[in-house]
């Protein structure tokens, strides 16, 4: 029996008649909420591009960057070279604001574009590149969500401010390492995670690099809050940083910062915090090697000299000691 004659039968070119349509797509930064909104994003235009029935989706352009400098984006470069190459004749974005929050820099994407023969359609807006007054419609746009956010902007900052003020914030008492809360949801002393809180800055102000106190932690057997043998560099650096062990506690971020003072009981005092915070500038420009030596150039290393000559070591020591008891 002979063989059957197989032949290839090329596909049938969607894109024949259609308008080849890419569709622009930014978010501002790589974190999970942004990532969300750039799913959202895509699925919408993607969905949108399917019911309109001369077009047909030809790819989709996405840039992970500020809202500034488009020209500088490499989803939005590619998407310039492929008007510019015929392949794409119509391009749909959500809003212009993710072209660019500028009107100068919006309508410069916009120039390149259209200059490459692509029409624009902003879905929010829903106004399109051919409309005689796209820039004054897209000014006022932008204009008005610069308001909204300065709104928003201060609405927060009043929000923080408010409930720093009457004590309402939950921020006050979330609950983080040496502490747990009570029936009543206020933060209370845990004994024994209290008690490696000061083994911590006692080491550090005893001498110890942070990699020396990492070992120590292992000799003593004192696990991580995850229960893992081995502790993280910046974990031990963020107790040793963290102003809260003093029981003042800080909400907010930035220059919108409210601090409520001696709120729960502190583990560690200001005098003693203030002299690690002390101790670690004087560490700052000495490097630490692999093994946990301590090394400056030309000069040997003391952390008791240094602070003794602004502080009294041992009588920290003993009010520490004190805390304990």
């Amino acid at each position: 029996m002979a063989k059957p004659i197989v032949s290839f039968v090329p596909a049938k070119k969607k894109y024949e008649g259609a308008i080849r349509t890419g569709i622009y797509c930014r978010v501002s930064s790589s974190k999970k909420d942004q990532l969300e909104s750039l799913t959202v994003q895509i699925s919408a235009l993607t969905n949108h591009v399917a019911y309109l029935p001369t077009h047909v989706l030809y790819d989709t352009y996405i840039d992970i960057a500020s809202g500034s400098n488009v020209v500088g984006r490499p989803g939005f470069q590619r998407l310039v070279k492929d008007c510019q190459e015929n392949k794409i004749q119509y391009v749909i974005t959500k809003s212009v604001s993710r072209f660019s929050r500028d009107i100068v820099d919006a309508m410069t994407a916009i120039r390149e574009l259209t200059a490459a023969g692509a029409k624009i359609y902003f879905l929010s807006e829903n106004i399109d590149s051919d409309n005689p007054d796209l820039q004054v419609i897209l000014t006022i746009y932008l204009a008005v969500a610069e308001q909204e956010n300065y709104s928003r902007s201060q609405n927060i900052k009043w929000g923080l401010r408010y409930g720093a003020e009457e004590g309402l914030s939950k921020n006050y008492d979330r609950v983080f390492y040496g502490y747990k809360h009570d029936r009543d949801g206020h933060l209370i002393i845990k004994d024994d995670e209290a008690e490696n809180v000061r083994l911590i800055y006692r080491l550090y102000l005893d001498g110890h690099s942070i990699v020396s106190i990492i070992k120590e932690l292992r000799r003593r057997k004192i696990s991580t809050p995850t229960g893992k043998e081995k502790w993280n560099k910046r974990y031990i650096d963020r107790i040793l940083s963290n102003r809260k062990y003093t029981g003042d506690s800080v909400t907010g971020a930035g220059d919108n910062q409210y601090l409520f003072k001696d709120h729960y009981p502190a583990i560690i005092s200001h005098e003693f915090f203030d002299a690690v915070e002390f101790q670690k500038q004087l560490r700052s420009n000495i490097s630490e090697s692999s093994d946990g030596s301590i090394s400056r150039k030309n000069t040997k290393y003391s952390s008791k000299k240094v602070l003794r000559k602004t502080v009294d070591i041992e009588q920290l020591m003993s009010d520490l000691r004190l805390d304990e008891e």
